[in-house]
């Protein structure tokens, strides 16, 4: 995996003041399912995906039930794998 393309996805999730901004962002941030709720995911390279979470005491969530992206103000960094 290459560095360049960490740091930018890093340097963009530092650079805005919630996720929402950040949902039409190339590189596919995107939410997970199943054993994964609750993450998110952007794509690095290939299949490998940055996984980070929102670092909130309580998950924001809109009245759907979805993750509320405009209420996420900090993420924490879970890992960097291929769970595909």
């Amino acid at each position: 995996m290459g560095a360049k393309i960490l740091l930018k996805r890093l340097d963009q999730l530092e650079s805005e003041s919630n996720l929402e901004k950040l949902r039409f962002y190339p590189g596919n941030f995107h939410e997970l399912t199943g054993d994964r709720w609750g993450q998110l995911a952007v794509n690095l390279e290939g299949l490998t995906r940055l996984i980070f979470e929102p670092n909130h005491d309580i998950r924001p969530i809109k009245p759907d039930g979805g993750l509320d992206w405009s209420a996420v103000t900090s993420v924490v960094i879970i890992e960097i794998v291929d769970y595909h």
